[in-house]
């Protein structure tokens, strides 16, 4: 695309979708904006990998640490569901990290 925003969008768009959590999917829309943004701006795909890697983190230490969450419950089958997809994707995080 010789458009950049729309290249953003897109890739935004992409982003979103590819993770597979529809009640997330807006949230999912903007960091994709962002890590499109960080990377036009910089021209480096580090800063958006750190990004995703750290916000996989988050994701992660908040679905399985109770004392971080508030209102967490263990049996939350919508929380153990959202666990597991976040671990794949930390495990993917890790695995991009490894490109550098």
């Amino acid at each position: 695309m010789k458009n950049p925003l729309l290249a953003i969008i897109f890739s935004a768009v992409l982003f979103s979708v590819i993770h597979l959590l529809p009640y997330a999917a807006i949230h999912l829309f903007l960091e994709g904006l962002f890590y499109g943004s960080i990377y036009y701006f910089t021209d480096s795909l580090l800063l958006p990998i750190l990004g995703h890697f750290l916000s996989n983190t988050t994701c992660i230490l908040v679905a399985n640490y109770p004392g971080i969450a508030k209102g967490y419950r263990k049996t939350d089958k919508n929380m153990v569901i959202s666990s597991t997809l976040y671990s794949w994707h930390y495990r993917l995080s890790i695995f991009e990290l490894s490109w550098l």
